[in-house]
């Protein structure tokens, strides 16, 4: 949503800036859901996955803005990339949704199922009964 009123208030500068600010904050939250996610799903692998996600996201990152800049070239404005990033972000999230109801060690409000066996990686300690996840 926020996509989209940025595309919409584009010339509202102040308006753009608070959506800008909402956008990010976004992104940063799943960018940690990302890197929490991590030693659930590979916890004997989480250096090379979490080298490859932080390398995934860099490349992410740098590609983003060659297309916005791509497509103000060739619109005229930046509101086409914004809403083809909330179509892409919109999409990622169905996506997401879809592939969560085959995670077994995920409950109910996104928390980690406390009964599922985790794989622990060496040097650490499996979350216990009273601990937060």
């Amino acid at each position: 949503a926020s996509e989209v009123g940025t595309g919409l208030l584009l010339n509202n500068r102040l308006a753009v800036s608070l959506l800008l600010v909402v956008i990010m904050g976004c992104l940063g939250m799943g960018n940690g859901a990302v890197f929490q996610l991590i030693p659930q799903r590979f916890g004997n692998q989480i250096g090379a996955v979490t080298g490859l996600v932080g390398a995934i996201g860099g490349v992410g990152g740098f590609y983003l803005n060659v297309a916005l800049g791509s497509l103000k070239d060739s619109s005229g404005t930046y509101a086409m990339g914004f809403y083809l990033f909330a179509i892409s972000t919109t999409l990622g999230f169905a996506v997401l949704r879809l592939a969560t109801v085959s995670w077994p060690w995920l409950g109910s409000g996104g928390r980690v199922y406390r009964g599922h066996e985790q794989q622990v990686a060496p040097g650490r300690r499996p979350l216990g009964a009273g601990e937060p996840a």
